[in-house]
């Protein structure tokens, strides 16, 4: 899931009375970092996101003798590959010290996203096939809690061809892993893919063979385009894939997403578990 992607930063201090240049953060091995101008009484605090996906961020300050122009604590969504001013602050007495130190954390996704529930999804296999359904919503097994409530699980082969639910662009994925069962070891070593739709929610495709992603970040995908094979890697009790569409609450909080599905029996909700799904072809 892309919660792994928030981090915490380390605080930073800085003196308003000394004279320093630009942070200079191009070098950072980070998708996003944040860097500070000061001009005049006035410093402007900026985020640069390198990445092929929208971040959001959570700014905290502690701050003495200076104003935010946007209160203490903030969040802002910040574009992939953007720079944008986030907020500035202001020294309220220039005859007086002043400091300010602030921490941030951010994750992959928009805090603003809102489901688009008029979409009917593609069934995330090749159309004619069928495949049952292991697992559906809100279960007593794995599918409970605000982020994965409403995944489905479709049992299925290894190396079963994976199509794309819906359109989007591929956020994040991973494929090297050849680990997988229900040990708590392999907790975080399943193979996945993360396409981003245009509402801001996310499709999450799990379990993925070694080396079954098949595209690459910020590449578009067509709804039912092939994008990988299925597997058995990471927490897994046998070969099938995991889907699920989430979006954040907030930075560090996200919550799943019921989805319809179109299926040759018709539009399905959270289809119950053991039911035979065909996929077929839709606009």
């Amino acid at each position: 899931m892309n919660s792994k992607k928030w981090l915490l930063i380390a605080l930073f201090l800085l003196l308003p009375q000394l004279t320093f240049a630009e942070e200079d953060c191009h070098e950072s091995e980070q998708d996003l970092c944040l860097y500070r101008v000061k001009k005049g009484d006035v410093f402007q605090v900026y985020a640069r996101n390198v990445s092929h996906h929208e971040i959001s961020v959570e700014v905290e300050f502690q701050l003495e003798n200076i104003r935010p122009e946007q209160g203490r604590v903030q969040s802002h969504v910040v574009a992939s590959n953007s720079e944008v001013l986030l907020t500035q602050l202001h020294i309220i007495d220039p005859n007086k010290r002043a400091s300010y130190e602030y921490a941030y954390r951010y994750q992959n996704g928009n805090i603003d996203a809102q489901h688009d529930d008029s979409v009917i999804y593609h069934l995330p296999y090749t159309p004619g096939q069928s495949y049952y359904v292991g697992q559906s919503c809100n279960t007593n097994g794995t599918h409970k809690g605000d982020s994965n409530r409403h995944a489905i699980d479709f049992i299925m082969p290894i190396g079963t061809p994976i199509h794309a639910a819906r359109e989007g662009v591929v956020v994040d994925y991973y494929r090297l892993s050849n680990s997988g069962g229900v040990s708590s070891l392999h907790l975080d070593k399943g193979n996945f893919i993360e396409i981003r739709h245009s509402d801001g929610t996310i499709a999450n495709y799990h379990h993925l063979r070694l080396m079954g992603v098949k595209v690459e970040k910020g590449q578009f995908v067509e709804k039912g385009e092939l994008i990988g094979r299925s597997g058995n890697t990471g927490f897994s009790t046998g070969p099938h894939l995991h889907f699920v569409v989430t979006k954040l609450k907030g930075v560090g909080d996200i919550e799943s997403v019921k989805v319809q599905f179109q299926a040759k029996r018709g539009v399905l909700s959270c289809p119950r578990a053991g039911l035979a799904l065909k996929s077929v072809d839709i606009e």
